[in-house]
C-alpha cells in the first residue's frame, strides 16, 4: 500500500530546499547596515579588498626621520628635516645611545640651533634605549624646526642614532605661534 505525503509536508520541503539551493533568498530577507564617519552622513570608506579604513590619518602623510650625534663635546644639531609648507604633529621621538654617560644629557628642542622650548630630555647611558611620546603630539608649524643638544658633563665621547615619528597636517592646522608644553613622563627606558 501506497503513502502518502501530506501538502504541508511538501510545502514545507520545498522551502527549506529553496533556502538551501538559493541563499539569496535568506540574504534578501536581511536588513541592510552600513558604518558611518563621525558626521553621521558620510559612509565609511574601504580599500579595494572591503577593509575598513581606520588610520587616523592618510599613509602618506606618514614621515620617520632618522638622526644621529657622534661627537666627545657639547654639541647642537639640528635635525635633519622640516615641514616645508605643511605642518606636522610630532608623535614620538626613540633613540638609542650606543656610547656616553649618565652624567651626560641631551635635550630635544622644537626651534633652531637648540633656542626655544625644550620638550624632552634624558641621559645618555651606554648601551640604552628609550622612547618619549607625545601623547596627541607636538605641534610644529610650516617650516618649523627641531635641534637636539648634547651636554657632555663627562669629557667623552656620546653617540646617539634618534627617529622622530609623526604626520604632516596642512599649514593653517598649527598657527605659527604654537606654544609649545613639556612632554608628560620624560623617558620610557626600553631594555635591549
Amino acid at each position: 500500500m501506497k503513502r502518502s505525503i501530506p501538502t504541508g509536508a511538501w510545502i514545507a520541503g520545498g522551502l527549506v530546499a529553496a533556502a538551501l539551493v538559493m541563499p539569496g533568498v535568506s540574504f534578501a530577507t536581511a536588513t541592510l547596515e552600513q558604518l558611518v564617519g563621525t558626521n553621521g552622513n558620510t559612509v565609511a570608506d574601504v580599500d579595494r579588498a572591503h577593509q575598513l579604513l581606520t588610520a587616523p590619518v592618510s599613509p602618506a602623510n606618514l614621515f620617520t626621520v632618522l638622526s644621529s650625534v657622534n661627537t666627545p663635546t657639547s654639541t647642537c644639531q639640528g635635525v635633519n628635516w622640516t615641514p616645508g609648507t605643511k605642518g606636522a604633529i610630532i608623535r614620538d621621538f626613540q633613540y638609542d645611545v650606543y656610547l656616553g654617560s649618565s652624567s651626560d644629557v641631551a635635550q630635544l628642542y622644537v626651534g633652531a640651533d637648540c633656542s626655544g622650548s625644550v620638550v624632552a630630555e634624558f641621559n645618555l647611558s651606554p648601551f640604552q634605549t628609550g622612547e618619549i611620546s607625545f601623547g596627541d603630539g607636538l605641534p610644529l608649524p610650516a617650516g618649523g624646526v627641531m635641534s637636539l643638544k648634547v651636554i657632555d658633563v663627562s669629557l667623552g665621547t656620546d653617540q646617539v642614532d634618534f627617529f622622530v615619528d609623526g604626520d604632516t597636517v596642512p599649514a593653517g592646522a598649527v598657527p605659527a605661534t604654537t606654544h609649545v608644553i613639556k612632554a608628560g613622563p620624560l623617558v620610557i627606558p626600553k631594555s635591549r
